[in-house]
């Protein structure tokens, strides 16, 4: 399966590109193509070394977000806007320019009518592409206080960074859910319910770096209520296999 055909470019925006000469639709089949051959190249690239398609996907977020801007046709700006947000993830840019876009991309789909608001998933991306990058930032401060953890106990500014994670973890799984509720007839839910079990898990294990006996009770009670809500379609153990 193509990339173009992931992302739902559907018959009314190609139409709207041929009716505009092309130069749209070819723009776009550029930006949707370097994406796909980049994170190709990304998921080549030796974890514990810089890899140049993370910078380059970066690059592609910011110019992804400009033609994007430059679009009067909301579903084409939509469409653009969802290649920023899913390069900028990849790119691993920070916290501004990742909700820079996706505030933008969610504009966007705000002009959308009812008939193209929930389809063909875009939008749907567009609002999980700040909870996947929020995931990927909290998953690499877990693995290095597991590795602290497992020379020792950690100490009390290692346990305000698990705190912390804990908290993005809770507040990443939030808007997971609020993406669930806003496109709740979207192409992709079944990766937004594997998204929020991954979190979830996350979660637990972050907390396991404490002591059993020196969890804080809110966080107890958080995980339990995660649990709560991904257990009707995971079961009550959701994360035997599923490791961060």
């Amino acid at each position: 399966m193509t990339f173009l055909s992931r992302v739902g470019v559907s018959a009314s925006l190609l139409v709207v590109a041929v009716a505009g000469g092309g130069c749209t639709l070819i723009a776009l089949c550029r930006a949707t193509n370097t994406y796909e051959s980049l994170v190709q190249n990304q998921e080549r690239c030796a974890p514990s070394q810089p890899c140049p398609a993370t910078t380059e996907l970066a690059g592609l977020a910011a110019s992804a977000a400009a033609k994007a801007r430059a679009q009067a046709d909301p579903e084409t700006a939509v469409t653009f806007w969802r290649v920023a947000a899913d390069s900028a993830w990849k790119g691993k840019v920070g916290f501004g320019d990742m909700n820079a876009i996706t505030t933008a991309g969610t504009a966007a789909c705000d002009q959308l009518d009812a008939a193209h608001f929930r389809a063909p998933g875009d939008c749907l991306e567009i609002c999980m592409a700040g909870v996947r990058s929020g995931y990927d930032h909290a998953q690499d401060e877990y693995h290095e206080l597991e590795r602290k953890r497992s020379a020792g106990p950690l100490d009390s500014t290692d346990l305000e960074k698990v705190d912390g994670t804990f908290g993005s973890l809770s507040n990443n799984f939030n808007s997971a859910s609020g993406c669930l509720e806003k496109f709740p007839a979207s192409a992709g839910l079944d990766a937004v319910h594997d998204d929020r079990l991954r979190i979830y898990c996350l979660a637990t294990k972050d907390i396991q770096l404490r002591r059993l006996d020196d969890v804080p009770p809110a966080q107890g009670s958080r995980s339990l209520e995660m649990l709560a809500a991904v257990a009707p379609r995971y079961g009550g153990n959701p994360c035997m296999n599923n490791s961060p």
